[in-house]
C-alpha cells in the first residue's frame, strides 16, 4: 500500500517519520564529517593531541597505547588508523587485555573515538580532544550533550558549591576597627623580670630611651681594668692556651720510660697508676697536667689506704 492510498492521519505519521529520519541521518552525517575533519587536523599536527594527553592522569599503559597510536599507527597524510588489539599489544609490549583497557581509558578521557570496521572486525581509531578543551569547528563551545553522537562521553562541567547561609562566619574576615587593632597591640608596661639593668648602681627603668637621646648617666662607667690600648689586666692568654698532648713514641720501651718519668716509680702491680698513664699516652690524651693529677690522686689513695 502506497502512502497516497493510506488514511490521512496515517499518511501524516509516515511523512513525519520520514522527515525525522532524514534529519537524524543528516545530523549524524554532519557530526561524522566534523569528527573526521578534526581527526585529520590532529593527525597532521599531533603536538596538539599530545598536549591534551599530558593534561590527563591516565595510567602508564594508556600513555603507551596513546603514543603508539599517534606516532606509529596514524597516517599523517590520510589520517588512516585501524590497528588491531593484537598489533597494539605487540607494539606496546602489553597483553591484549591491557591494550583493550588502555583504549577504553583513552575513549573515556575523550581522546579517541572508535568505529567497528565491517570487513575484518578491527577498530578505526579517530583522534579527538576532550569536550572541555576543544571547540566545535564552527567556533561555538559545545555545552549540551548531543544525543545522536555515540563518541566519548562529555565530562560534566564542575559547578561551584554554594555554602548555606551563615557558613561564612568563620571563613570570611569581618570589618576591622581601630579598637580591634589597639586591643591586639602588646602592652608598653615591661615586667621587672624582663628588664636588664645597665649597671651595678643604676636604677631599673621601664624602657630604654632612644639611642640618639640617651642620657649620660645610662652609659657604662669606665672600669679600671678596661683599656682601649690593650687587653684587660685580668686577661691571661697563657691560661686559655690549650695544652698539647705528649707525643707517643712507637717503641714500647720509650713509652714506659715516659710514664716512669711522670709518676717517678717503675710501676709494678696491676693497679699502678702507670697503666692508666700508658693507656692515655697511647690514645694521644696524656698531657703534663693530666699526668700530674692522676699521680697525685693515686698517691692520695695510697696514703688513705695505709692509714
Amino acid at each position: 500500500m502506497t502512502v497516497a492510498k493510506r488514511k490521512p492521519e496515517r499518511r501524516e505519521y509516515v511523512t513525519r517519520a520520514t522527515v525525522l529520519r532524514s534529519a537524524r541521518t543528516d545530523t549524524v552525517t554532519t557530526i561524522a564529517a566534523k569528527r573526521n575533519d578534526q581527526h585529520l587536523a590532529l593527525s597532521q599536527e599531533p603536538h596538539i593531541w599530545r598536549k591534551a594527553l599530558m593534561a590527563t592522569d591516565l595510567p602508564a599503559s594508556s600513555f603507551r597505547v596513546a603514543l603508539a597510536i599517534v606516532d606509529i599507527f596514524v597516517n599523517r597524510r590520510t589520517g588512516a588508523c585501524f590497528p588491531s588489539l593484537e598489533t597494539i599489544a605487540a607494539t606496546c609490549r602489553l597483553s591484549v587485555s591491557g591494550a583493550k583497557k588502555g583504549l577504553s581509558a583513552l575513549r573515556e578521557a575523550g581522546l579517541i573515538f572508535t568505529e567497528k570496521r565491517r570487513f575484518n572486525g578491527s577498530n578505526t581509531i579517530l583522534l579527538c580532544l576532550p569536550q572541555l578543551d576543544r571547540k566545535d569547528l564552527d567556533g561555538s563551545v559545545r555545552i549540551s550533550t548531543e544525543k545522536t553522537e555515540t563518541g566519548p562521553s562529555i565530562v560534566p562541567i564542575p559547578v561551584h558549591r554554594r555554602d548555606p547561609p551563615g557558613s561564612d562566619i568563620s571563613t570570611h574576615l569581618g570589618p576591622i576597627t581601630l579598637e580591634d587593632n589597639l586591643s591586639n597591640e602588646p602592652s608598653k608596661e615591661t615586667d621587672e623580670k624582663a628588664v636588664i639593668p645597665c649597671g651595678p648602681n643604676l636604677p631599673v627603668v621601664a624602657f630604654a630611651p632612644p639611642v640618639d637621646a640617651a642620657p649620660a648617666s645610662l652609659y657604662l662607667p669606665a672600669s679600671s681594668n678596661v683599656s682601649s690600648d690593650g687587653p684587660p689586666s685580668d686577661f691571661h692568654p697563657e691560661e686559655e692556651k690549650k695544652e698539647d698532648a705528649i707525643r707517643c713514641p712507637t717503641d714500647p720501651a720509650e713509652q714506659r720510660e715516659i710514664v716512669k718519668a711522670i709518676s717517678g716509680e717503675p710501676g709494678k702491680g696491676s693497679d699502678h697508676v702507670n697503666h692508666q698513664l700508658l693507656a692515655l699516652l697511647r690514645s694521644g690524651k696524656l698531657t703534663e697536667s693530666v699526668g700530674a693529677t692522676l699521680v697525685a690522686a693515686w698517691k692520695q689513695r695510697g696514703t688513705e689506704n695505709a692509714a
